[in-house]
């Protein structure tokens, strides 16, 4: 049994619904999770859960609400768990994170394809800019923690696109893969650029509701990780 599959058995047995039913919550966030058009959850981070938790003989339903409804569901209980998350002292207050890591995500801005934008990887060379972000998403430590930033919120990747787009502001940020997927389905990649080097590389992590944390202590003494 892989170190992931034991991240996985340890929320599951924590919550002491074993052979139960999990509720695990998504948002659109292709390729990572997203529910396709034959209305089955999909993307990679969704078939890893998968495979792993069949491999130990658990149940699990995934549900799709707006990224925000997701954090809420999950803080209050309504749902056992969220995918793709990125690891904050805030959500630390009501999530518990496993020690195993789903993948990385790269964080890029991007901007109106005919505008001669151009990123050195300095954050401070932003200053005075305006950056549309999306709701309650996180960019990492360094994105957060810049003040000389100004930053717009929208309510998902396809709102930004459109605004880049229409110009109502110069940049944008988002996560690579998403903001590809999303660009493409809208049929505006070639309205956009994306600009390189990344703003941050994360991992995307599982997580479960903090309540359950001391029971997954407990089993974690229990269970090596192999």
């Amino acid at each position: 049994m892989n170190a992931f599959c034991i991240s996985i058995l340890i929320i599951f047995l924590s919550t002491n619904l074993w052979a139960e039913e999990i509720v695990v919550a998504i948002a659109d966030w292709p390729p990572y999770e997203y529910f396709d058009d034959q209305g089955q959850a999909n993307g990679v981070n969704v078939l890893t859960v998968k495979g792993s938790a069949n491999l130990i003989g658990l149940k699990v339903k995934f549900k799709s609400y707006p990224w925000t409804r997701c954090l809420e569901y999950v803080k209050e209980g309504s749902v056992d768990s969220i995918l793709s998350l990125y690891r904050t002292v805030d959500r630390e207050k009501f999530l518990y994170f496993v020690s195993e890591y789903l993948g990385t995500d790269h964080n890029v801005l991007f901007t109106h394809h005919e505008r001669a934008y151009a990123f050195n990887g300095d954050l401070k060379s932003l200053a005075g800019e305006t950056i549309i972000v999306a709701r309650n998403n996180f960019y990492g430590n360094d994105f957060e923690n810049a003040n000389f930033i100004k930053k717009y919120e929208a309510n998902n990747t396809s709102q930004i696109i459109e605004m880049i787009v229409h110009g109502r502001h110069p940049l944008g940020i988002s996560s690579r893969l998403p903001l590809i997927h999303v660009a493409k389905k809208m049929k505006l990649s070639e309205k956009i650029k994306i600009l390189l080097p990344p703003v941050s590389s994360d991992p995307y992590i599982w997580v479960s509701q903090k309540p359950k944390v001391k029971s997954i202590k407990i089993l974690q003494t229990k269970w090596p990780v192999l």
